[in-house]
């Protein structure tokens, strides 16, 4: 069984492998709808803990997340709580969990009570007491844990999602990891300096960093001094390493961002760059580097966020607009830029600007700002949502929060995402059948079953409806949200466009995919030995051997027999596969847990 390092590493190959394309087929983007499910919320808050400046939180994380947000309210004696809510805006615990410190991340979520941090499950139960000062959530089946809080002296490192520590506490601080790594603080002289680690809590090299980011894409961004010629300073300037802790892009920035879908912003500030004549001198504007440093997008930005979904969001003039990985414009530069927004009233400001920034697509919508107001637009610059409301969140999960002028909450829904028919809140007597119990259960537990399909187990599962679960189980594997896309005619699902991109799924014909149609058994099965393959545990080849083998599709008999050797598909009865029959939520939720079990799980 291969370990999930080796599943991230053949993640990263692949998807460095199929380059970052671009696409352009803005024009011809399904028309996107957006409801309100939930108006009129009394929340004082919604998405992050009120008082800290959303500036210093990325917007992104503070999105909805395995179908529940947080909210906040203050009592009369300005004591706040919160609770996570579903998309109805209800309460979806109806229990006291204690003060909620981040959103459920690999099925985990953190909690405070008496001072001390635990994690609880996607039903509300205590896996990990509360015995650290301080916990990270759950990236890639480990998080960080310290003895001390964030401004105290302590000492911190990794647990698994037993509890048991893997990384022994020997850290100023840690970070989540990414792409198999984690970034950790070493303090010396009053000062901390960014070291990277693996899994098993090796160095990856002996070099000290001023400052870091985490990997993504095999780079990560690190903070060098360099000496000024005819001075005694230094430029405190940026440049990347790979993941054997190398440098590959020198030093040269005064700020960059992460790389996304193969590009990164980069910036000389108050650092310097090099010119065509290899000399120093100084950059105010921004541009974009592709992964070995070079130039592909020219300095001509006031500000320039990461691409997501093939766009980023980019400004000039106090306007913002969204330019694509060749930098040619799609969405001219007519909307606000974060300074011109302030609720003066609440004191709650708009996105810092590198926060502002983060604001991309995502869901195939990204926040903008007219006369004050936030709403939505698509990437043809349509817009979607009305600039209606005070504050907005990213969509996540096809669910967004926004605050009213009158200072209520609404919650908003991409009408029909992910492909399924949206339902009303699960109640107790919406569960599933008694031999699929357990593994359901299971699979919900270890955050491979979006809210919206929590429900109607028996219900015969959509094409699209499986995607959602094979994204959920190779983002949870690997650790890793998948970056590319392949569009279709008619869907603007993320999770069909993700799998897509993968090559798990096909369309249909003509550039369609057909969302809403029911999954066939024998779709499941192909679906599930290419997910496999690609996450890196290609199955045994075997012929399948069932009574109707005849009825199955030539370009399916391999992935049939892949699933009935493995285990992880059987039969209907009788020995027979019935491979053109439908196949429920409840069956793929189960086949979908054994396959992550053959993979090992999180370990």
């Amino acid at each position: 069984m291969k370990s999930v390092k080796k599943f991230i590493s053949i993640a990263l190959v692949l998807t460095t492998i199929f380059a970052f394309i671009p696409s352009t087929a803005y024009a011809s983007e399904p028309n996107i709808q957006v409801r309100v499910v939930a108006s009129g919320l009394e929340y004082n808050w919604i998405g992050w803990e009120p008082g800290v400046v959303p500036g210093n939180f990325s917007p992104v994380n503070a999105s909805f997340s395995q179908g529940v947000i947080i909210a906040w309210s203050m009592s009369g004696d300005r004591h706040w709580s919160n609770i996570f809510i579903n998309r109805y805006g209800e309460d979806a615990f109806d229990q006291n969990l204690g003060l909620l410190y981040a959103n459920f991340s690999e099925g985990f979520a953190t909690v405070n009570r008496g001072g001390n941090f635990g994690h609880i499950d996607r039903q509300g139960n205590v896996v990990h007491q509360f015995t650290y000062a301080r916990r990270g959530h759950f990236s890639e089946g480990l998080a960080m844990v310290r003895t001390g809080s964030y401004s105290a002296s302590g000492n911190a490192g990794y647990i698994d999602t037993a509890g048991r520590v893997v990384i022994p506490l020997i850290h100023n601080m840690g970070f989540p990891f990414s792409e198999g790594l984690a970034r950790v603080i070493v303090v010396r002289d009053g000062r901390g300096y960014s070291r990277f680690i693996d899994r098993q809590g090796n160095l990856i090299s002996t070099d000290e960093f001023w400052n870091a980011r985490d990997f993504s894409e095999g780079r990560a961004a690190v903070q060098i001094p360099i000496p000024l010629q005819n001075s005694d300073l230094d430029a405190i300037v940026w440049g990347f390493i790979d993941t054997t802790g190398n440098v590959v892009i020198q030093p040269q920035y005064g700020n960059v961002s992460s790389f996304s879908e193969g590009l990164a912003a980069v910036n000389g500030g108050t650092g310097l760059r090099l010119n065509e004549q290899n000399a120093w001198v100084p950059a105010q504007e921004w541009g974009y580097i592709d992964r070995s440093g070079n130039v592909v997008i020219q300095f001509e930005f006031y500000a320039a966020g990461d691409f997501s979904e093939g766009l980023a969001r980019v400004e000039k003039n106090d306007r913002i607009g969204f330019i694509d990985r060749t930098g040619a414009l799609i969405i001219p530069f007519e909307w606000e830029s974060h300074r011109d927004i302030n609720d003066s009233t609440n004191g709650l400001y708009w996105f810092s600007r590198a926060h502002e920034l983060d604001l991309g697509f995502r869901d195939g919508l990204a926040p903008v700002a007219r006369d004050g107001r936030l709403g939505f637009i698509d990437r043809t610059g349509k817009v979607v949502v009305e600039p209606i409301y005070d504050f907005v969140l990213p969509f996540n999960e096809g669910l967004t929060a926004a605050r009213n002028i009158d200072g209520t909450w609404s919650i908003l829904e991409i009408v029909g995402f992910g492909g399924a028919a949206q339902v009303p809140p699960t109640t107790p007597t919406d569960q599933p059948s008694s031999w699929a119990v357990e593994q359901v259960n299971a699979a919900i537990a270890a955050g491979l079953v979006p809210q919206s399909l929590q429900s109607q187990y028996t219900q015969a599962a959509t094409r699209a409806e499986f995607t959602a679960l094979a994204v959920a189980l190779y983002e949870t594997v690997t650790g890793r949200e998948i970056a590319g896309r392949m569009h279709f005619n008619d869907t603007n699902d993320i999770n069909v466009q993700k799998m897509g991109y993968l090559g798990i799924v096909a369309g249909v014909g003509d550039g369609n995919f057909a969302p809403n149609s029911t999954l066939t058994r024998e779709q499941a099965a192909v679906m599930l030995a290419r997910l496999a393959d690609v996450i890196g545990h290609t199955l045994p080849s075997s012929a399948p051997t069932f009574a109707d083998n005849a009825q199955i599709s030539s370009w399916a008999v391999d992935g049939v027999g892949q699933m009935q050797a493995s285990g992880i598909m059987g039969g209907v009865g009788n020995n027979q596969f019935s491979p053109s029959g439908s196949y429920t939520r409840e069956q793929s939720i189960v086949t979908m847990m054994r396959l992550f079990n053959l993979l090992g799980g999180l370990f």
